[in-house]
């Protein structure tokens, strides 16, 4: 075929080509207007929006359902209730029985309350605790505009499903969403400013966290044993149903502390959440175990204090046991 045939040809294709796509745009252009806009998926947002009560609990109950099919759950007077697979066991602040649940269970209470939430451990809230083999998450949003709170208390053991559990805070968070806040979000606490730590010996240390103890409890007694010490002020024994056993546990305005050096690093069940300010009914358990290199050594603190225990005590300790492995 002669070169300018060849030519004349493939202009022809290429023309029939751009009509054929032309067409077939116009077409397709038509069928949607007539069809009417393209829909979008929307993704959910990772904020709660404002919801009504009845639909709070209502979701609730759904959710419980979802993961928990066999639970019991019990709705009335805007009180629900739900368990699955628990037993009975002794409770270890008010000594009396009570449900925990065992693994792939779970306990929890939502209540609709007047007014503000005014429990002892107000300022602590939301909080989410271990306590013993089981967590005690707990929340009370108020609603400023129904003059209200949502009392949650979520039992959980160490299996329960993030997803659920991430999913409960968020329809319990939906009650008092989009309200402004009167204070900081507690979710998003401001921290407070890092302390500069210079480093101090061992037996530093235990000075001046004597001489803490006596500033803040004058009348405390305080043991130094080689390379232990022990403080304690105003305490009790009490049962605790995950050492089911007695134990020391300091009243109001009172105390109770143990320091030791311990070869190596720390290597107990809990060391991936150490340190750690654990609140257990009316008390704060605080855990410390600062490792020092060069001494190839840790410090041990387990400090237990009742709910009127001073924020600046707790810090100076803290600040000083910290400074046991400072700059390192």
């Amino acid at each position: 075929m002669p070169l300018f045939i060849r030519t004349r040809f493939n202009r022809s294709a290429i023309a029939l080509s751009c009509l054929t796509v032309l067409t077939m745009s116009c077409t397709d252009q038509t069928s949607a207007q007539a069809s009417g806009p393209i829909q979008i998926a929307a993704t959910p947002s990772s904020t709660p929006q404002a919801v009504d009560v009845d639909t709070i609990f209502q979701d609730l109950q759904n959710l419980v359902k979802e993961y928990y099919p066999n639970s019991k759950v019990t709705f009335a007077d805007r009180k629900l209730h739900f368990q699955f697979r628990v037993a009975d066991l002794q409770s270890a602040h008010y000594k009396t029985i009570g449900l925990s649940p065992l693994p792939g269970g779970i306990i929890g209470d939502v209540s609709l309350e007047p007014g503000a939430y005014e429990g002892p451990d107000k300022e602590l809230l939301p909080s989410d605790v271990v306590d013993g083999t089981q967590s005690v998450l707990l929340m009370a949003q108020f609603s400023r505009q129904r003059n209200s709170h949502l009392l949650a208390k979520l039992v959980y053991p160490p299996d329960v499903l993030t997803d659920f559990k991430d999913r409960f805070k968020f329809i319990v968070r939906s009650f008092n969403a989009n309200e402004p806040n009167l204070v900081a979000d507690p979710d998003k606490r401001v921290l407070p400013p890092k302390v500069v730590l210079k480093k101090q010996p061992p037996d530093v240390i235990y000075k001046n966290i004597m001489a803490i103890v006596k500033q803040y409890y004058p009348q405390a007694t305080v043991t130094l044993k080689g390379n232990s010490l022990h403080f304690e002020r105003k305490t009790r024994k009490i049962y605790e149903h995950y050492s089911r056993k007695l134990e020391l546990a300091p009243d109001a305005g009172g105390i109770l502390g143990d320091v030791e050096l311990r070869p190596g690093e720390y290597n107990g069940f809990d060391k991936d959440r150490i340190p750690s300010e654990q609140f257990q009914g009316f008390r704060t358990t605080i855990l410390l175990a600062p490792y020092s290199k060069e001494l190839k050594t840790h410090m041990y603190v387990k400090m237990i204090c009742p709910v009127d225990s001073p924020t600046e005590f707790k810090d100076k300790i803290k600040a000083t046991v910290n400074s046991f492995n400072a700059g390192e």
